[in-house]
């Protein structure tokens, strides 16, 4: 019986030690299986899972407006503080569809990208047709461009009362009321033109754009030939981050090889195995530069476990703070928080973020109605870590006017130098249910399954060796318990076989 016991417990012992070697062992081998099957669908070439999302991307894009309306623009004028109200949204269905697509040797892939957005009256609190009293966008842009491009034109031009004639045909005021629509989208003016060949007359020659809107000609338009990694070759960390746009690997606007880097991807796709350490890069036409973004925190989305990232302080902080921010002083630093774009755009336009969020107080205190906060006026990223890709994101960016105090224009002679707050645009993307349940049996749940098989033979394992010890343990106790019957009754027996001898 013993040796029979002692058997038993070696076998409950030995399978549970095998167990818990196979489970142990199949974490590393699983692992290696799911990292190979993630990255043969995550590279973008004909057939994978990622590239299929990629060309017509299954998350739903919404694109808010919400615009600032000017309550006290006439004391504006005389240097009195701009009291603004916000209003909106006014949202627009993005669609996007990429176009052009070449495959290149070096393992990159070159595409164009047009956006149509169409108006969605149903996510509106009003219509394209609503009016509000706002920055008068056409004076503003030609009196900019005349003061940058064509230094002494007022002179050129015969002095202050020719200066306000000729801006007479744009309206001669800086505010002015507008629709909704056109201050969002433009709208062609003959009086561009005409105003064009008056300068011309007087020997200045600065290009005048033919429409004038926050978003002017960017409907059905796309910003730019982009030649992105594709991922294969050896590639992977590469996937989707940008070798050139436009056939440039850098851009010209500022100063400073590190400003002009184009870093990163477009904020869609990343690589696959993201860690929370990592920092992750991302360029935008719309900022005309490259930021980065770090780990904020733990998010889920339809049962997906994400990590949010978002652009950290030290990204739009001032030159003092962040010493590689000076390459963006053009020609002038601004205060920590806003971007002047104006070498990219044209136009007298500074990026911050709504409501100056993390910007500078001082430009906070100038503009009455500022309310900023993390929750509506961040902007993140949410990445699924295994895969890379971006499953929730919000693009938040304020556009400004800088309204440049101007002695010879009258209405601008007593405003002083102020970043005039326009609008501010909230694009984002958001998985549906139906593309989550899709990734969450086409991905997550094979990881899943694997994972139990792992642990659920470790448990076993565990379990087995431990009822072996409990078996053995057991068994020990009753041998015990048996010897010491045996030995008790061997005593009694020898006691009652003296008793009658001395009787």
């Amino acid at each position: 019986m013993a040796l029979s016991a002692f058997a038993n417990t070696v076998i409950l012992l030995m399978t549970g030690c095998f167990l818990m070697v196979i489970g142990g062992g199949l974490i590393a081998v699983f692992k290696r299986v799911i990292h190979n099957v993630i990255s043969q669908q995550v590279v973008l070439t004909n057939g994978s899972v990622s590239f299929e999302a990629w060309l017509d991307p299954p998350v739903p894009i919404l694109l808010q407006f919400y615009l600032f309306d000017v309550m006290n623009k006439d004391e504006i004028v005389k240097g009195e503080k701009p009291v603004l109200r916000q209003i909106g949204p006014y949202a627009y269905r993005e669609v996007r569809t990429k176009q052009e697509l070449i495959f290149h040797k070096n393992d990159t892939l070159s595409y164009k990208e047009p956006k149509t957005y169409v108006f969605d009256p149903d996510k509106s609190t009003g219509s394209e047709d609503d009016t509000i009293t706002s920055v008068n966008l056409l004076f503003v842009t030609v009196v900019d461009a005349l003061d940058r491009l064509a230094p002494g034109w007022i002179k050129k031009l015969g002095g202050e009362y020719v200066v306000d004639k000729l801006l007479g045909l744009l309206g001669n005021h800086v505010f002015t009321k507008q629709k909704v629509g056109d201050v969002i989208w433009g709208k062609p003016n003959l009086v561009l033109e005409l105003i064009h060949d008056i300068l011309k007359t007087f020997h200045i020659d600065v290009a005048i754009p033919e429409e004038v809107g926050l978003f002017a000609g960017q409907n059905g338009t796309d910003d730019g030939l982009y030649t992105v990694y594709t991922g294969t070759g050896g590639k992977l960390d590469n996937l989707n981050i940008i070798n050139k746009w436009n056939g440039e690997s850098s851009l010209p606007y500022w100063n400073g090889t590190l400003c002009n880097m184009i870093n990163g991807t477009d904020g869609t796709l990343y690589h696959p195995f993201v860690d929370k350490s990592e920092t992750l890069y991302l360029f935008s036409t719309d900022i005309c530069r490259s930021i980065y973004v770090t780990y904020d925190s733990d998010q889920t989305n339809y049962g997906i476990q994400l990590y949010r990232f978002v652009p950290p302080l030290e990204v739009f902080a001032n030159h003092t703070e962040n010493p590689v921010n000076k390459g963006y002083c053009r020609p002038d630093c601004l205060g920590a928080g806003v971007l002047d774009i104006t070498p990219c755009k044209g136009a007298p336009v500074i990026i911050s973020q709504p409501h100056f969020y993390q910007a500078a107080p001082y430009y906070i205190n100038a503009i009455q109605g500022m309310h900023p906060n993390k929750e509506e006026h961040e902007t993140f990223v949410d990445v699924e870590p295994n895969t890379g890709a971006v499953m929730n994101a919000a693009k938040r960016l304020q556009i400004n006017i800088h309204l440049k105090n101007i002695s010879d224009v009258t209405e601008l002679a007593k405003i002083p130098p102020t970043i005039f707050p326009v609008a501010w645009v909230n694009e984002t993307a958001k998985i549906d249910e139906a593309t989550a349940d899709k990734f969450t049996h086409e991905v997550m749940l094979p990881i899943l399954a694997t994972t139990i098989v792992q642990y659920a033979l470790m448990a076993l394992g565990f379990l087995l060796i431990l009822v072996g010890i409990v078996y053995a343990s057991k068994k020990r106790v009753c041998h015990r318990k048996q010897a010491g019957y045996q030995s008790i009754n061997g005593e009694v027996k020898e006691e009652d076989s003296v008793s009658p001898v001395n009787t």
